[in-house]
């Protein structure tokens, strides 16, 4: 097919061209008039972040989440300038005009700024116009957390009928010390620091509760936190649930002659019970609690009353603190007599090799038993046995354990030393 060309002096005359012709003329006058005609165009740009004064002549510092605060700025210029606007084209400062009154919130004057000075538009307005600020000196200080447990509406106490609530505690030793840190005005209020368990429900045994961090002024008001951040916000709290029950005490004897070993002395007891806490397992099996031992070599005349610790199984103790007990001995129906202990009646234990030992007799070792039976000790019914071990030559004073034989009703009282000699063999 055979192009038909139009010579440009006709292009006028087709009315195809005409029509295009006209649109870019219209879209060209519209371009001109928009940007020379009406120059000036209103816009809000929204969320310009606020640039706070960190610190003041003063020292202070603000407090609050400023980094979240945002405003609005007006402003007018050529439609396609401020059309390209964005909040980072503009500043907007906390601009302090007056003194600084520490603790107290002030209203602080915004300022509107271009970042860019070249930029052809117009900041009319900003919105709000001012904001509080809150300055104060910044301090951080560390107080020991408290536990305690508040009920729930319709619980009625921390542990079911039968049990008991010990004192509760925190359960880890790295959550036993906060710090805290924010205006002087609101940490000085500050007079305690609580991890505040809450119970839910009568608790059956010990159990551990994650619990909230809680302020408090001197009158036990709780403080709502504005500015101050602690370390954490919570605290494991591990709340006791014992039982309690009355046992028994039980003195227990060491070195206990046969004659004794199911038939003990008689004595007496200044406190023959004793209230004792617990894990509810433990206290329930639990008849009695024992005495430390009191050493049959420790009771003679003038030698009948002891003071003994109670030993308390582990996870027990008691409610009332009693500690320790007198047990009182009945000698009554007991005497004494003394014998010599002879050098051939000693015994030496890990005597050291090629050595000979000698020693002197042990004079007035006192013997308790009924009066019958002590008639008929003799001197040679006791023996002396002696530990060499760690000994060297020469002369030594070494402890003396005295065995009786053959009276299961008597025993030896008090400690003994006896003077040795060792030589080597030569």
């Amino acid at each position: 097919m055979k192009k038909i060309r139009i010579h440009p002096s006709e292009w006028f005359n087709n009315n195809r061209f005409v029509l295009i012709f006209s649109l870019l003329l219209s879209i060209s006058f519209w371009l001109i008039i928009t940007m020379t005609a009406t120059p000036e165009t209103p816009r809000t740009i929204t969320n310009i972040p606020v640039i706070i004064q960190e610190t003041t002549p003063e020292g202070l510092v603000p407090f609050g989440e400023y980094s979240k605060l945002s405003v609005s700025v007006e402003v007018t210029g050529r439609r396609y300038v401020v059309a390209s606007l964005t909040p980072g084209d503009i500043n907007v400062t906390a601009r302090i005009t007056e003194e600084v009154t520490a603790g107290e919130k002030m209203k602080v004057q915004l300022n509107a700024s271009k970042n860019n000075q070249f930029s052809s538009f117009t900041i009319r307005e900003i919105t709000p116009a001012e904001i509080e600020v809150f300055y104060d000196e910044r301090v951080t200080r560390e107080f020991e957390v408290e536990a305690r447990v508040t009920l729930e509406p319709g619980v009625e106490s921390t542990a079911v009928k039968g049990l008991t609530a010990e004192t509760p505690t925190i359960a880890d030793a790295g959550e036993r010390i906060v710090s805290v840190e924010g205006p002087a005005t609101e940490v000085s209020k500050i007079h305690r620091v609580v991890a505040l368990a809450r119970i839910e429900e009568e608790l059956t045994k010990t159990d551990n509760i994650v619990s909230n961090i809680v302020l408090y002024d001197q009158y036990d008001n709780v403080i709502e936190r504005e500015y101050t951040t602690i370390g954490f916000e919570t605290a494991m709290v591990t709340i006791p649930i014992s039982k309690i029950k009355r046992v028994k005490i039980q003195p227990t004897f060491q070195n206990v002659p046969g004659q004794y070993a199911d038939a003990p002395l008689r004595y007496s007891l200044s406190e023959s019970e004793v209230e004792v806490m617990g894990p509810p397992e433990v206290i329930d099996a639990l008849s009695s609690i024992e005495l430390y031992p009191i050493n049959f070599s420790e009771i003679y005349p003038g030698s009948y009353k002891f003071m003994r610790q109670l030993r308390f199984p582990s996870l027990v103790k008691s409610s009332e603190n009693l500690q320790e007990v007198e047990v009182a001995i009945d000698l009554s129906e007991f005497t004494s007599k003394t014998v010599t202990v002879a050098v051939d009646q000693f015994i030496y234990v890990n005597r050291p090799e090629n050595t000979d030992v000698t020693g002197t007799p042990v004079n007035t070792v006192m013997i308790i038993g009924p009066q019958e039976s002590l008639e008929a000790v003799e001197n040679g019914d006791v023996s002396a046995k002696i530990d060499l071990a760690d000994k060297k030559s020469g002369q030594s004073e070494v402890d003396v354990e005295m065995v009786l034989s053959g009276h299961p009703d008597c025993w030896v009282a008090k400690s003994y030393k006896a003077i040795v000699n060792i030589e080597p063999r030569g």
